[in-house]
């Protein structure tokens, strides 16, 4: 319904529903222009941190009580939010022609600027698998209770290579196996039953820049995860087709939106699937607008 309203408000058109295809497989816009000579079509798609969610929903039950444990143990899942998940690869350039003669003389191949782009983003993927939860209290009781009876209530810092204890270091392996490394702490409960609790930590910068956004779209994109936007757009030759991102509360740039409301408009002109005609994206209190040959333009979300 955000999408919606923006919609009707910056465009002065009025839009529906469109109700789901009986035709298994076709796909379907979301929103339809009512009663216009030129027909406007919206795809809606919410843009999220998928692990950063998937972990805080799993997180949540996966508190688990010890009668063997002495101590209160937390395991912190270091999860991707879209500052991360959607980072854009460092700006690539291609090495001067008489560097990439001497360097291939003495038998080393140069790669290009966007060969070393494309390695790049198929070393850092959108999705990044979470650890099972499942019973994860109960899995990581034995490896915990190792670590206790030498001493130890803190993992950080600490490398399985190189304990001078192997039970200390199987015990760290194991750790580190069942939670894809996350840091274990644990503080003492005396009188009371440990437990193992699994908590998401989180951080991030924003940069101030309204441009930092046409590159979490890109990269959006470029990961496939547009696919069904794209599919759905595809549906309706003819229509002015608009695609709508509404990014959810872990973007950092929400709070430079929130700062400067409708002075947040980026100028970068992104590049996009050429089944889109209008590209907008929704943070927080502002929506912006893309128009291939106009440009961005800022509005207040209604």
């Amino acid at each position: 319904m955000l999408a919606r309203r923006v919609l009707e408000e910056v465009l002065a058109l009025q839009f529906e529903k469109v109700k789901p295809s009986n035709e298994p497989g076709r796909k379907t816009v979301d929103y339809r222009s009512i009663g216009e000579s030129q027909e406007h079509v919206a795809e809606v798609k919410e843009v999220v941190a998928p692990d950063f969610r998937a972990a805080n929903a799993a997180a949540s039950s996966a508190r688990f009580i010890s009668t063997q444990l002495t101590c209160q143990w937390s395991v912190l899942l270091n999860k991707p939010v879209l500052s991360e998940a959607l980072a854009g690869p460092p700006p690539f350039r291609d090495p001067a022609p008489a560097e990439v003669r001497e360097w291939e003389a003495r038998g080393f191949y140069i790669m290009s600027a966007e060969e070393r782009r494309r390695e790049w983003i198929a070393e850092h993927p959108v999705r990044q698998p979470v650890p099972r939860l499942k019973d994860l209290g109960r899995r990581l009781e034995p490896h915990l209770l190792v670590l206790e009876q030498h001493g130890v209530v803190d993992t950080w810092g600490r490398w399985p290579w190189a304990e001078q204890d192997h039970e200390v270091a199987e015990a760290l392996m194991g750790i580190a196996e069942k939670t894809h490394g996350a840091l274990c702490q644990g503080f003492p409960v005396p009188g009371r039953h440990g437990e193992v609790t699994v908590q998401r930590g989180w951080g991030y910068v924003h940069t101030g820049q309204p441009d930092t956004m046409v590159t979490r779209i890109e990269r959006w994109f470029e990961a496939g995860l547009g696919t069904n936007l794209i599919d759905s757009l595809a549906t309706e030759p003819g229509a002015v087709r608009h695609a709508v991102l509404v990014f959810d509360s872990t973007e950092p740039e929400r709070r430079s939106a929130i700062e400067e409301s409708i002075g947040f408009c980026p100028s970068a002109a992104p590049t996009l699937p050429d089944i889109i005609d209008v590209l907008w994206f929704i943070l927080g209190p502002v929506a912006c607008r893309f128009m291939v040959g106009e440009g961005w333009s800022s509005h207040r979300v209604p």
